[in-house]
């Protein structure tokens, strides 16, 4: 180790010529890797400019497998959809109670939402499984 990073030089003592096998393992995050072989290098990832502080990629903030309904909280009205059912959970996912009033006009069942760790959250990929 020295002020360049990790230095590793590999020689290969067989008798036929292949190409290595790399595992890093880092201590610290980083925002690239690089491995050289002379002239040539391979990166993943890239430097940062020093004006950029690094940022956590696919960070997951929430993980809900749906097996029970604590947390979440019934919603009485969303846009122009009218709430007042009820859902449950079978374990793995959420289904209807209750539907709510038949007699409403337009869109009517279930709405349930569920604040978000550290939230409000900006620039997210969300993942769900509807069915």
């Amino acid at each position: 180790l020295d002020g360049r990073g990790l230095i590793a030089n590999v020689t290969n003592k067989g008798t036929v010529e292949s190409h290595p096998i790399i595992e890093v393992e880092v201590e610290k995050p980083s925002t690239f890797v690089d491995v050289w072989n002379g002239e040539d290098y391979f990166r993943i990832g890239y430097p940062l400019k020093a004006n950029q502080a690094p940022v956590e990629r696919n960070q997951r903030v929430m993980w809900d497998e749906m097996s029970t309904t604590v947390g979440w909280t019934n919603v009485a009205k969303s846009e122009d959809m009218v709430g007042g059912g009820k859902f449950k959970s079978d374990g793995y996912r959420f289904i209807p109670e209750y539907l709510g009033e038949p007699s409403i006009k337009g869109w009517h069942g279930c709405i349930a939402k569920k604040n978000i760790p550290q939230g409000p959250l900006q620039d997210f990929i969300m993942q769900a499984y509807v069915g």
